[in-house]
Order: structure tokens, then C-alpha cells, then sequence
């Protein structure tokens, strides 16, 4: 299952299961995020066992990501074909493991009344 939340520069990892759409069959998952500014993809890591697939993202990867909620979709493809099997809300949140990046936790009310 997808996360909800996940950050920027760090690992991504975790399972999801396509129940129609095996890698025995030759199907691979895409992901695609966007929002109103930014937009990225990648992919499952190629070790899928059946209709189980794995992610698996390096602080590398995801450090090119911009921070902020985005709607996901995720597609089941082979050569020809490309199926829509979910969709949902993913908050990218900023890394700040370097401590040089400035980050304003205001609320957004907070901000508006500031």
C-alpha cells in the first residue's frame, strides 16, 4: 500500500499488490505525481513477485522531488497497454537533513493572519 507522506532525500520503500495485473504477464508499475507547479513519475524496482510489487527509491531519486501534496496515479504497463489501477493523495515533505534548508512550519490560517 501506498504511503500517505514521504520525504524529500530520503528512501522510499514499500510494497502494493495489483491483483490483475501480474509481473509473470509482463507488467511493470508506473507512477505519476502531480500538482499545480510540479510533476514527477517513476517506476516499481523490477523485483515483483506475482502481483506484489516493490518500490524502492534512493535518497538520490527522491531528493530531486519538490515538497508539496500531490495526486498520484499508477498505472499498470507492458508493451501496448496502460491501466489506471489507483489513484490517491501523496504529501511530499521537505528534507531538511542538512540543516541548511529553511523550512516555515506556519499553518497556513497562521500564515494568512501573519
Amino acid at each position: 500500500m501506498e504511503p500517505v507522506q514521504v520525504f524529500a532525500g530520503s528512501s522510499w520503500k514499500w510494497e502494493t499488490t495489483v491483483a490483475d495485473y501480474s509481473a509473470a504477464d509482463g507488467y511493470s508499475l508506473k507512477y505519476i505525481c502531480t500538482n499545480a507547479t510540479h510533476a514527477f513519475d517513476f517506476t516499481d524496482d523490477g523485483s515483483a513477485t506475482g502481483t506484489t510489487y516493490t518500490v524502492d527509491l534512493s535518497p538520490t531519486t527522491t531528493a530531486g522531488f519538490t515538497a508539496g501534496e500531490y495526486t498520484f496515479q499508477l498505472f499498470a504497463e507492458k508493451t501496448g497497454e496502460s491501466h489506471r489501477v489507483a489513484t490517491g493523495p501523496l504529501e511530499v515533505l521537505a528534507d531538511i537533513s542538512d540543516g541548511s534548508t529553511p523550512l516555515d512550519t506556519r499553518s497556513h490560517v497562521k500564515k494568512t493572519l501573519d
